[in-house]
């Protein structure tokens, strides 16, 4: 995959993390400020729904019409206490929300100043006088109570709708999100699929282009690009590499006694044969028609002849018959040349191991030559 094809698929997995954090970080708000907030702005402690003002200046006015009651059936009884009560009723109602928005505030606390003067005058007011005096306050005070809760009432049906919508919101909003969040990491696992894929499949071609497919062995484009590869190495330092050139003894008239298929079937087993006596680091190839060769890496001449004699063995110990062969069994003819200082490049080392090769044919066959 491409760099821009990496950069895509990695941006649709920040994006699905992306929705999933936003889902996140919006259901923390909502639960721990959002809804705290609400519940203190609402609640009893909060200043709208806790205890009115106009309440407790009720509560006082009453319990000042208490006192004076007391005091008009018991004249030595102090007026203290009922002027305190009439002070606080008087503070309680003397706010801004409550002179702007009702009327009888203003002639309320107008006739609760001039009543509080009264009490300090002798005689004073008798018990009905109190009350006729401050029941049109009380009335006062009773409408702005019911008008307070119904405005009250409206805000919060207002906040109530609001609250309603906001969750409404959260819900589509998070399940779009989730919904995204889905897509995008979708999007991400058929990018990863399809990147993997084509990975297997780059691979696969890759390993198809250096591989014959009839043996497994690697093929002449492998072997061209591995004795270039060596050749940088062994010119970079102190290094040697030996080549085999390997032919299958008397191949053709196998062939065409035996037939193709069985041919095949023979070149496989003579491959698989060589490759199990080989190191791990060594590599064998299909040069061509019933031709091998063989890479030894970092192998010595000595190390390459001791190898090159395992390999007639292997071949031999096949016990393949070959009715063409003098030695009535499927035989293989090797050639061993060293990739030493006087070897210049993979022309002159293949040059040279396929001279060897055909000096061994030259000596009777089912042998090697250095």
């Amino acid at each position: 995959m491409s760099d821009s094809g990496l950069r895509q698929r990695t941006s649709w997995l920040w994006l699905s993390l992306l929705s999933f954090s936003i889902i996140l970080g919006w259901i923390t708000y909502e639960t721990r400020w959002f809804y705290p907030e609400m519940r203190r702005y609402f609640g009893d402690a909060g200043t709208l729904m806790g205890q009115q003002l106009a309440s407790r200046s009720r509560h006082h006015l009453q319990a000042a019409l208490a006192d004076l009651a007391q005091h008009a059936e018991n004249n030595s009884l102090s007026l203290e206490n009922s002027i305190n009560q009439l002070d606080m009723a008087w503070g309680f109602l003397n706010i801004a929300v409550y002179r702007d928005g009702y009327v009888c505030t203003q002639p309320s606390l107008a006739q609760m100043d001039q009543f509080i003067d009264r009490l300090a005058t002798t005689p004073p007011p008798t018990a009905q006088e109190s009350l006729n005096t401050l029941l049109p306050i009380l009335e006062c005070l009773t409408e702005i109570e019911q008008g307070q809760w119904d405005k009250r009432s409206a805000l919060a049906m207002e906040v109530a709708e609001r609250v309603s919508l906001h969750q409404r919101m959260l819900l589509w909003g998070a399940l779009v999100l989730y919904l995204m969040g889905i897509g995008f990491w979708w999007m991400h696992e058929q990018q990863r699929k399809a990147y993997h894929r084509n990975l297997r499949d780059t691979l696969r071609w890759k390993r198809q282009a250096l591989h014959d497919p009839l043996t497994g062995a690697l093929n002449r484009r492998a072997l061209d690009t591995d004795l270039n590869l060596h050749f940088e190495r062994k010119a970079s330092g102190n290094y040697s590499f030996v080549l085999l050139m390997c032919d299958i003894d008397f191949f053709k008239p196998y062939n065409d006694s035996l037939g193709h298929a069985e041919g095949d079937k023979a070149l496989q087993q003579v491959v698989a044969a060589i490759r199990n006596i080989l190191r791990q680091e060594d590599r064998i190839y299909r040069y061509g028609g019933e031709e091998l060769a063989v890479i030894l890496t970092g192998a010595e001449a000595e190390e390459g002849v001791e190898i090159a004699f395992r390999a007639l063995e292997a071949v031999e110990q096949l016990r393949i018959p070959n009715p063409g062969s003098p030695s009535t069994y499927l035989t293989i003819s090797i050639g061993v040349s060293c990739a030493g200082i006087h070897t210049p490049n993979a022309d002159a080392l293949i040059r040279d191991a396929d001279r060897k090769l055909y000096q061994a044919k030259h000596n009777g066959r089912n042998c090697l030559s250095t």
